[in-house]
């Protein structure tokens, strides 16, 4: 047997409700999602118009709690943004989605957005569990800097969003 070579379970639907249901199961059991794909196709070497990858994207507003400059390209501008829930049950380093002008106008204000509060839209693929067993967000990327907002959101509503519930 082979360790660097495993079989991936598959399913043949016939409907769009089939196909959703089979995502649902697959995020039921800690999967990231699921492919369809057409039955007849050819195997392509790129991203191929056969295939739908079926995950969880969720935007939450979380608070910026803290930032940290960046190294390389990125110093003497924001690298990273520390963001959290509004019950600081999840924590987030988020250093991604931001343009240039952004890390730039982010980090020169630094001091005043802590002082009075700053907020991000931050898009993810759902919540996982770091090493410590704390909670954090998949892929986290900035969407939005979000000056009109007060609040983060809770855990519960990002959990819910992650679970795929209404």
């Amino acid at each position: 047997s082979c360790e660097l070579v495993s079989v991936v379970e598959e399913r043949e639907v016939s409907s769009k409700d089939e196909a959703f249901v089979h995502f649902q199961q697959m995020i039921n059991r800690g999967e990231e999602g699921t492919i369809l794909k057409n039955r007849g196709m050819l195997w392509e070497g790129k991203r191929s118009k056969n295939c739908v990858k079926f995950k969880i994207v969720i935007e939450n507003t979380l608070k910026v709690i803290d930032m940290v400059e960046g190294t390389g390209k990125y110093r003497g501008m924001l690298g990273c943004a520390i963001c959290e829930s509004s019950d600081g049950l999840l924590k987030v380093g988020v250093g991604s989605g931001f343009s240039d002008d952004e890390r730039h106008a982010l980090w020169d204000a630094k001091e005043d957005l802590m002082e009075h509060g700053l907020f991000l839209e931050v898009k993810s693929n759902g919540l996982i569990a770091d090493e410590n067993e704390e909670w954090s967000l998949f892929l986290p990327r900035c969407s939005e800097v979000r000056l009109d907002k007060t609040e983060a959101d809770s855990f519960s509503m990002i959990e819910a969003l992650s679970s795929g519930a209404d």
